[in-house]
């Protein structure tokens, strides 16, 4: 029971992580310019890979 559950929580983080990139990279309504694309990007990456935490507390305090 303990190893199915760990591979379903696994599985759903390794599905939400691209999910959240492609939300917060196209889908949050921020204004892209050419050149902030290198400060975005890597900081969508990282909040992409924390996802849990962006979803339950950063995006409920910051909008």
């Amino acid at each position: 029971m303990r190893g199915a559950l760990g591979g379903v929580l696994l599985l759903a983080y390794y599905i939400g992580a691209p999910i959240t990139f492609i939300y917060l990279t196209f889908f949050d309504d921020y204004s892209y310019t050419w050149w902030n694309w290198m400060i975005v990007v890597p900081i969508n990456g990282l909040l992409s890979a924390m996802w849990p935490i962006y979803w339950a507390v950063l995006r409920p305090l910051f909008g």
